[in-house]
């Protein structure tokens, strides 16, 4: 497995490291325009991203609609996810 963690936290990124010893390579980014650089540059598709959604420079939402632009994109969504979304995506809600 190739994974991306994009987490403005390093502890986070460590943590999220320690979750899953089994990929054969990760990748750091440390917000959303440093991720989308990173999928740019890889040797290889990443097969899954881990993304915080607070971030400096560029949002985990931001990120996704700029992904979104140039990638089909599957979200395997969290209700923190679904909050967030409802709440600062949704027009008229929040």
């Amino acid at each position: 497995m190739c994974l991306l963690i994009v987490d403005d936290s390093e502890l986070m990124r460590k943590v999220t490291r320690l979750a899953f010893p089994g990929a054969a390579e990760i990748d750091e980014a440390t917000n959303g325009l440093e991720a989308l650089a990173r999928l740019a540059t890889a040797r290889q598709p990443f097969d899954a991203i881990v993304l915080d959604l607070q971030m400096p420079d560029m949002n985990g939402v931001e990120f996704l609609r700029a992904l979104q632009q140039v990638r089909q994109l599957g979200v395997a969504s969290a209700e923190a996810w679904d909050c967030y979304w409802e709440r600062y995506c949704v027009p008229g809600s929040g």
